[in-house]
């Protein structure tokens, strides 16, 4: 296994992405080293146009670092997302400071790697680590009116990780309470139904099918469907890699829990939904192949599915799209369309 994957960033975000991509991913460590030809500089504007070109630089440095962190987080790889929040906690030091509120998130992605690996009191370190971040950032916006305070995502991102935390501590009480806090913060940054609040809901489910109460775990899962489909079907937001494996764990997860409790009433229209928004997930990330299997799981639950133009339409587009044309997601939404437009005419007669 690859210890060390070395990008030379020297010509900007798109070399580092390009040389990123060509590593290898089963990487344990991810180290970017900043290299700038040297130069004399002669004024005062030059080396404040340096410091400004490196300051972006280590920024652009910084989001890479924490996607893949995120994305090793989706995929379950916690062993592999810990050394990337690493270097994307400290090149927010080099940026920020040591004592920013810009240094959560890297404390966060470390809280939840860790309680991936099981080891809560590591976890608890860093999540304490981004409360006292979070509070102080508070107490200086309260003295100073000109300093920003911590915003509504972090919040309800602290606020999902001590959730996960007791989850996997078995507090349910205690996690219920959390991912309750995670929902409303993120639902007043984002709204209630945007993908940003979905996994606070997802998170929910989780506890109240570990604690055995299907009927409730069932209800949050078809919520996060919902927004899902929505997004998909209602949306021109391409998702990005963290997002993607955010969404293939999540309903594929639903997937499962939906074959194993069959009596659901909603089966077996809710199997064939996730399925559908499966292969839109697929489609999107370039995977014809698992996208084109999922949409016909789909037609195999017959015409009579809700679904069944939308799939037949998609298909149509991914078939289209392997030819130099059409677009799977984008022809999804036009079934959807049709579909409402056949039932409209149906009802005016």
């Amino acid at each position: 296994m690859r210890r060390y994957v070395l990008c030379l960033f020297r010509y900007g975000e798109d070399a580092a992405s390009s040389a990123l991509r060509k590593g290898d991913r089963q990487l344990t460590v991810i180290q970017f080293v900043l290299r700038t030809p040297v130069a004399v500089l002669g004024s005062e504007e030059e080396r404040a146009y340096r410091e400004k070109q490196t300051r972006h630089r280590q920024v652009q440095l910084l989001e890479l670092t924490k996607a893949e962190a995120h994305k090793k987080l989706f995929e379950g790889k916690y062993d592999l997302s810990i050394p990337a929040a690493l270097q994307a906690l400290r090149f927010s030091m080099d940026v920020y400071g040591q004592n920013s509120i810009e240094l959560v998130p890297s404390y966060l992605l470390l809280g939840e790697a860790s309680i991936g690996l099981k080891q809560h009191d590591q976890a608890e370190d860093y999540l304490s680590l981004a409360k006292w971040a979070v509070l102080k950032a508070d107490q200086e916006a309260s003295q100073n009116k000109r300093v920003k305070g911590a915003d509504n995502m972090i919040r309800s991102q602290l606020a999902r990780n001590f959730g996960l935390l007791y989850g996997d501590k078995g507090r349910d009480d205690e996690a219920l309470e959390s991912l309750g806090l995670d929902i409303y913060y993120s639902s007043l940054s984002k709204g209630p139904e945007s993908i940003a609040a979905s996994g606070g809901y997802f998170n929910l489910g989780k506890v109240f099918q570990k604690k055995g109460e299907t009927p409730k775990a069932a209800a949050v899962f078809e919520r996060v469907l919902s927004i899902w489909r929505k997004h998909f079907l209602e949306s021109s937001e391409t998702l990005d890699e963290a997002h993607t494996a955010e969404a293939i764990q999540t309903l594929s997860h639903i997937h499962t829990f939906i074959q194993a409790n069959t009596h659901l009433p909603t089966y077996p229209d809710s199997e064939t939904e996730v399925e559908f928004v499966l292969a839109m997930v697929y489609a999107g990330a370039g995977r014809e192949e698992l996208a084109a299997e999922m949409g016909e799981r789909c037609l195999e639950a017959g015409p009579s599915a809700p679904v069944t133009l939308e799939v037949q339409t998609f298909l149509k587009g991914l078939a289209g799209n392997g030819n130099g044309g059409g677009n799977g997601r984008e022809d999804g939404r036009k079934g959807r369309e049709r579909e409402h437009e056949s039932i409209g005419a149906q009802e005016v007669y």
